[in-house]
């Protein structure tokens, strides 16, 4: 769970893992963006940013969608990747989406990574981020109730819970019928070339790489004032 999914280095860990899993749910926000403004005569208005949003959903599917078609060109692969993302319940508006601001990792009831760093190329390589890595099957399937009884509306006690396994199936019934908190997601790749060529401007300068000799063209306005002295 992560409010970025789209660093595609990072990515390519989990798709090299699906392979071995019988399913990875990422939950992730879509980028939406809204500005409010109290307009004379017009009173408050409301903008959506649809240029932001296109640059994370394309980012997405480069790193999920298209990534595991590139691995496996037979579309299994994919087949095991579900997207989520969480919305009020009986919503449907776009602007009723709930905001998944966590960044947790968690693997098969026995590993936890837990933190600030986003699946982002900023968090990777710029920024000051921290995780902390937890190996516990009590503690981490604790979590992980927990967890999903919020995204799911159970209590943690939960019966379907108990396993990873009864909790997908669980995860993909509420999904399936539209209306509840978890939401079926599938990022846009579908860019025309001048959204594309802004995709990338905007996404290279909001995720610069902090990597020694690497990026800082597009780092932001006060690093590059630093870096010129």
């Amino acid at each position: 769970a992560d409010q970025f999914m789209h660093f595609d280095e990072a990515f390519a860990a989990v798709i090299e893992a699906a392979a071995r899993v019988d399913f990875v749910i990422i939950l992730t926000d879509k980028g939406q963006q809204y500005l409010y403004f109290d307009l004379p005569l017009l009173g408050k208005q409301q903008f959506h940013v649809t240029t932001w949003e296109t640059a994370v959903q394309y980012h997405q599917w480069l790193s999920i969608v298209e990534a595991a078609a590139k691995k496996d060109p037979t579309g299994a692969l994919g087949k095991k990747l579900h997207i989520f993302s969480l919305m009020r319940e009986n919503k449907d508006a776009t602007e009723y989406q709930i905001f998944d601001h966590e960044k947790t990792l968690l693997i098969d009831d026995e590993f936890a990574l837990v933190g600030s760093a986003g699946v982002e190329r900023s968090s990777f390589t710029n920024d000051n981020e921290v995780s902390i890595a937890i190996e516990s099957k009590t503690w981490v399937q604790k979590l992980r109730k927990k967890m999903f009884a919020e995204f799911l509306l159970l209590d943690p006690s939960d019966p379907i819970l108990e396993s990873p396994d009864s909790a997908f199936k669980e995860w993909m019934r509420q999904a399936d019928l539209g209306t509840k908190r978890v939401r079926h997601y599938s990022p846009n790749g579908d860019v025309w070339l001048v959204n594309k060529w802004l995709s990338d401007g905007i996404y290279n300068f909001v995720e610069p790489d902090g990597r020694c000799g690497k990026g800082y063209e597009d780092q932001w306005p006060g690093t590059w004032y630093e870096t010129s002295k």
